[in-house]
């Protein structure tokens, strides 16, 4: 993490001594470093030792491995995410003793009311990469925000940047409605589509969530949306704020354009209403060429220079778990990618192919039984295509299994389309050595999933012999 001794807060209100239950997770660490940074007396808790956990020490803050009452100690406010169960102890010791509870985003709702500029960062796909995009432009520009995102960043070197200006930029999740309490400035906001709906239900009712995130931003502020998803641009007449769009499509205010690729980069043209310039990205992907022109469309209505911003991007180097290398071996390449959405899948495969040319076997872990029965047919859709696939149990995260259906329905589905080579390895641990016994050199493997499917191809790269990108 990109560490400053005093973040831009300002002389705000003083922040009560704080207690984390699950601050190992990255939006937890996040705001519990900005807290610290603000003059906040904070600790927290977590099942197990981390890399996280050891950063967050290295920084004097307190973690204690375990959940108990007693790590509560004299803190005057907790706050948890919606991983801790109800019956947490420490949880259930807070609420008795009558302190505050704050669920994360709540937490992250009362940090910014610290900053004068708030810029939150949300869509179904693509919130994660446009975030840290947008944090790493405006730091190279000399803006020096503060920067909250939801995976490890690359070039912040963690989920954090403390600034010290008053300018935070952070990504705001749409799942349970927790962006709802967020107040921004700005909103960027990369696509809406039909996700989680295990919260909302109805794609209608995730529509008007993004609706009424929007109705909150502060008067005379903006949103910078992407004119290509048809669902996002659907919902502007409900939405009374200055718009900016960015896209592909002509109509877009802000325009990309030319886009080539070489040697798993590329490059491509952006234009403003009265600025233009050309943009090298050193990773593949459309998906992602769109996420940049939208950070570069709010950077320079944040006052950045067009070309000075342009220019930051030379050197982002993504985030983990975004299409990460993990590593090479007897010529397979091993990637990784966090993608859990049919569209996300399908994105990740196009910049796949654009980068890379040889036979490609995709290790598929889907996420949420209720996600999998809800997109089962959308993800045979995204996989039908690809050469081979591997595909392993459900990462069950939050739920029962009643809430939706296993791997086995999509195996099936995908059986039943005439896949000529999909195969169903129910442990994700007898993985790595059906990778040892069926690939070849000069192969691609990618790793897929929202949950813990990337151990498969680090422990593969081990057993070949190969040393493994750090996690």
């Amino acid at each position: 993490m990109t560490h400053q001794t005093h973040c831009g807060c300002g002389d705000r209100a003083i922040q009560p001594p704080t207690h984390f239950i699950g601050i190992g997770g990255a939006g937890m660490s996040a705001i519990a470093q900005v807290l610290r940074a603000a003059g906040c007396r904070v600790q927290g808790s977590d099942r197990s030792e981390s890399p996280t956990v050891e950063m967050l020490r290295a920084q004097g803050i307190p973690v204690f491995i375990g959940h108990d009452p007693k790590n509560i100690g004299e803190t005057e406010r907790v706050v948890y995410t919606r991983a801790v169960p109800d019956d947490n102890p420490e949880l259930v010791a807070a609420r008795q003793m009558g302190l505050p509870v704050l669920e994360r985003a709540e937490m992250l709702g009362e940090l910014y009311t610290l900053f004068d500029t708030r810029v939150s960062v949300t869509g179904t796909h693509g919130k994660t990469s446009t975030t840290a995009l947008l944090g790493h432009i405006l730091t190279g520009c000399g803006k020096d925000p503060t920067v909250l995102v939801g995976g490890e960043a690359i070039n912040l070197g963690g989920h954090a940047r403390l600034g010290k200006s008053s300018l935070i930029v952070s990504e705001a999740c749409e799942a349970y409605s927790s962006f709802l309490h967020l107040r921004s400035s700005m909103a960027l906001i990369t696509n809406v589509d039909e996700d989680h709906l295990d919260w909302y239900h109805t794609f209608e009712r995730v529509k008007n969530s993004f609706v009424g995130f929007m109705q909150q931003i502060d008067e005379g502020g903006a949103v910078v949306g992407c004119a290509d998803d048809r669902h996002l641009m659907s919902l502007r007449p409900r939405v009374d704020c200055r718009w900016l769009t960015y896209g592909f499509s002509p109509a877009s205010d802000v325009r990309v354009g030319y886009l080539t690729y070489s040697d798993g980069e590329q490059s491509f043209e952006v234009e403003g209403p009265d600025w233009k310039v050309g943009v090298h990205l050193p990773l593949p992907g459309r998906h992602l060429a769109l996420n940049a022109a939208g950070a570069l469309a709010a950077a320079v209505e944040l006052g950045c220079d067009p070309l000075e911003a342009a220019a930051t991007l030379y050197d982002f180097r993504g985030v983990r778990r975004r299409l990460e290398v993990k590593g090479r071996v007897r010529d397979v390449t091993v990637l990784d990618d966090y993608a859990h959405h049919p569209a996300e899948i399908r994105a990740t495969l196009e910049a796949v192919a654009e980068a890379y040319d040889g036979p490609l076997t995709v290790i598929f872990q889907p996420h949420l039984y209720s996600r999998t029965a809800e997109h089962l047919h959308g993800f045979a859709s995204a996989l039908k295509d690809v050469p081979r696939v591997v595909l392993t149990d459900v990462y069950a995260a939050r739920e029962d299994p009643e809430r939706g259906v296993q791997t086995d329905a999509l195996y099936n589905l995908l059986v039943q389309m005439g896949h000529p080579d999909v195969h169903y390895v129910p442990q994700l641990h007898d993985v790595p050595a059906w990778l040892e016994s069926n690939v070849r050199p000069g192969d691609v493997i990618i790793t897929v999933g929202a949950g813990d499917v990337v151990a498969a191809g680090e422990q593969f790269l081990r057993l070949a012999g190969a040393e493994v990108a750090p996690a």
